[in-house]
């Protein structure tokens, strides 16, 4: 069950894939996509975006809209189908990871 976001409390969730020679990173929660050839890099990058994206909202004072803004259904699957793979054997192509809402502006520096 996804969580509903509010400034206060919530969940990033994130997934990290290999496709096509490439990892592909993704905040599901937040739409957020990105790719690289280097997943540590990725996981980096792609926290970095979403810490930033949630920021704005809490500093702007927007709408809690902005913090569920989850990405297509395909990018859902596949978070489904590698947590199940990851529960019977660890993937080194693949690996999701949350982070819990809510985040200040010393997050960033510690991603």
């Amino acid at each position: 069950m996804r969580v509903w976001n509010t400034k206060k409390e919530g969940r990033l969730e994130f997934l990290i894939y290999l496709e096509n020679g490439r990892y592909i990173g993704v905040c599901l929660t937040l739409d957020i996509v990105e790719e690289s050839d280097d997943p540590r890099k990725l996981q980096k990058s792609i926290q970095e975006a979403a810490i930033g994206h949630v920021l704005l909202v809490i500093h702007k004072k927007l709408d809690n809209e902005l913090l569920n803004r989850p990405a297509p259904e395909e990018y859902w699957q596949k978070y489904f189908e590698i947590s199940e793979q990851i529960e019977r054997k660890p993937s080194p192509g693949a690996f999701i990871f949350q982070m819990p809402l809510p985040i200040d502006s010393r997050a960033l520096a510690h991603v």
